[in-house]
């Protein structure tokens, strides 16, 4: 048949073409069946100019990749009660949302019954919905009420896509991910205006609801291939504000964070602590399938003062909206709130840990060295990507690391810490947490930060994680086993610590319960991280290398950096790592000295600093580590901040160092 296409249909409607001009083509009655051989006879027809086709049939016989033009082929649909479907006029195209649309479109055209009738009639009542805006005169106003739409429709559509079923779970999250650039630029805008921040309590509630939504699934987004987040630091910064603001002045949370219908397996705390109840329970996910979970209820919710527990509440928002977005290997699992207690109470739902803390974990196992480095290698992993996120854990000790199904370790109550403060400060203005684990200047701020009020650092973290490997390493030993609180704040107060002429730290140098001590690489890092002064100690990402650098080769991640020896075929030479992120500093010849690295070039980097009339000219190392008994080599972030320091050391030496070269590695 298709062979005489030329001869029975072109030829004939080329010539009325040359005596008419413009012609439409009109076929009726085509069947599902006969779609195939239709649509391959009118492929034929393509190249005729001056041509326009209607095909009038069942939605279902459109072809799924239109070999036509949209203005050259043409579909109509009258269904038996006079309903009419034109693909030669269609909805308008909302401006945001717009993939979400075609694929619905495209879903509609597939499915031969009354469903697909329904949804284009309600993409019909839809198209004229407020849904953009002018980016040279938008308000707050107008850019919430085109979110509060958009987010309405998109819902709408993803419904009836699940009804169609003509559209693939990937060929719906690529849609959404292409329009989420269109939400992105939406929010963006919002955040060029700034007045949003005033503007919140004048908008409709409604509206609100829907602006907390959608900025939730924005921060809440990820790449297909589920790699590093597309957004930046500084979109999530805001984004991340708006929500708490949102949160805050609505009294809700983003719908996608409630978990519903969740089952206590048990009538009691399985766990009990100062501020919270952990139960177990239990509930089912999206795909049908029954997951055990942990519900952490903060007991200082009950009988509080309405303006206390405003105050807590907002902390509690805070801090589930953080974690809601965390997504990593090292970070417990977090699976949403629930409100199944009673007296308004929420609860924290995150995934059950069978396994328990590693405090417990290590109580019921021998581990090895090589078990130690991995689960000390696991937190600081979680570290830096906390850390990366602009969130502070504030309260890291070995009951707050869970162990997973895997034997892997996983952070977890992160911010706790800063919302007991808040709690502790309603009842007794004292500062609370993990006392032991806490750095100086959180013990006694006024004394070890001056001027600066008491908050939880980056530094303050890099404190309390180097307890950690020790409490790893030694099984279960606290720091300062043999101290109370109130005993370690008054050696802090002491003149003589508070000016560095007496050292304090946590522990002596440790050892297993076998009597294997820490290696002393690993001790010298974890000493120079009790450094009296937070600046001097080394960021996660510096403790980061050194520790995947002494991981064991069968258990050290593949993609992480080897240590390279400087010199090679010197064995004496101790290895290191040499990474393209930081720059290294080689200072010496110096005095013979077998002591730790950072004791050493305190006191150099005290002599040059005091000869300097700014001191902001050059910035302190990272890291020090030991290259042999006259050398120690400066690890930097820069280069830029390494050549600032080798130029000022080689202009400012002075005996007994004037002999000390510092070479850029």
């Amino acid at each position: 048949m298709l062979e005489n296409v030329p001869r029975l249909i072109v030829l004939p409607l080329e010539r009325i073409l040359r005596k008419h001009g413009l012609t439409t083509l009109i076929i009726h009655g085509v069947s599902t069946e006969q779609a195939p051989d239709v649509y391959a006879i009118l492929s034929a027809l393509k190249e005729l100019l001056g041509l326009n086709i209607v095909v009038m049939c069942e939605p279902g016989v459109r072809p799924k990749r239109q070999r036509f033009t949209s203005e050259k082929l043409q579909i109509l649909y009258v269904s038996d009660d006079g309903s009419i479907m034109y693909s030669g006029r269609i909805p308008s195209e909302p401006a945001l949302y717009k993939n979400l649309f075609r694929i619905l479109l495209e879903g509609v055209w597939q499915r031969p019954d009354a469903t697909s009738l329904s949804i284009w009639e309600g993409m019909w009542e839809r198209t004229n919905l407020p849904l953009d805006f002018d980016p040279e005169s938008a308000t707050t106003a107008g850019i919430c009420s085109a979110l509060h739409h958009a987010w309405d429709y998109s819902r709408w559509m993803l419904k009836a896509l699940s009804t169609l079923e003509s559209a693939t779970y990937l060929d719906t999250q690529r849609a959404l991910q292409r329009d989420n650039m269109e939400i992105y630029d939406a929010l963006c805008l919002l955040f060029i205006i700034g007045s949003y921040k005033h503007d919140i309590p004048l908008v409709p509630r409604d509206h609100a609801i829907n602006l907390l939504n959608v900025v939730n699934s924005i921060v809440d987004s990820r790449p297909l291939n589920n790699s590093e987040l597309w957004l930046d630091r500084g979109f999530l910064g805001h984004a991340q504000h708006l929500l708490q603001l949102l949160a805050n002045f609505l009294g809700v949370l983003p719908e996608a964070l409630h978990v519903p219908d969740v089952v206590l397996l048990t009538g009691r705390p399985v766990k009990s602590g100062g501020f919270a109840d952990i139960f177990h329970g239990q509930y089912t996910n999206q795909a049908g399938e029954k997951v055990e979970v942990a519900l952490k209820v903060l007991r200082i919710f009950s009988s509080q003062a309405n303006s206390e527990r405003r105050i807590l509440e907002e902390k509690f928002t805070k801090e589930a909206l953080s974690w809601s977005h965390l997504n990593h290997d090292n970070i417990v699992p977090f699976i949403g709130v629930n409100s199944t207690f009673p007296g308004q109470t929420m609860a924290m739902v995150s995934l059950w840990m069978a396994q328990g803390s590693v405090l417990t974990y290590m109580a019921d196992r021998s581990l090895s060295s090589r078990s130690a480095f991995s689960l000390i290698h696991d937190v600081i992993q979680g570290i830096s990507y906390l850390h990366a996120m602009n969130i502070v854990h504030g309260d890291l000790c070995g009951r707050n690391i869970l162990i997973n199904q895997n034997g892997r370790a996983c952070l977890s109550d992160f911010g706790l810490a800063a919302f007991i403060e808040v709690q502790t400060s309603i009842k007794t203005s004292m500062r609370s947490g993990s006392g032991k684990w806490m750095a100086p200047e959180l013990l006694l701020p006024e004394v070890y930060r001056p001027n600066h009020p008491f908050q939880r650092t980056v530094e303050s973290d890099v404190w309390a994680f180097a307890c950690v490997i020790c409490e790893i390493w030694t099984e279960g030993t606290i720091p300062f086993v043999d101290k109370s609180e109130g005993a370690i704040i008054m050696k802090w107060s002491n003149p003589a610590t508070e000016q560095g002429t007496w050292q304090l730290i946590p522990y002596t140098w440790p050892q297993t319960k076998s009597g294997q001590a820490m290696p002393q690489r690993l001790w010298e890092l974890v000493q120079s991280c009790w450094k009296r002064n937070p600046i001097l100690r080394p960021t996660v990402q510096v403790i980061s290398q050194h520790i995947s650098a002494m991981v064991p080769p069968r258990i050290r991640p593949t993609t992480l950096v080897q240590p390279l020896n400087l010199r090679p075929g010197t064995s004496s030479v101790q290895s290191r790592i040499i990474d393209h992120n930081h720059t290294y500093v080689r200072l010496g010849p110096l005095p013979a000295d077998d002591g730790l690295p950072g004791t050493q070039f305190d006191p150099l980097l005290s002599r040059l600093l005091d000869s300097l009339e700014r001191r902001d000219v050059i910035v302190a190392p990272l890291f020090v580590s030991r290259y042999d008994a006259h050398h120690l080599d400066l690890c930097f972030a820069s280069a830029v901040e390494a050549n600032s320091f080798a130029m000022t050391w080689m202009g400012r030496r002075a005996s007994p160092y004037e002999n000390a070269a510092a070479e850029i590695l």
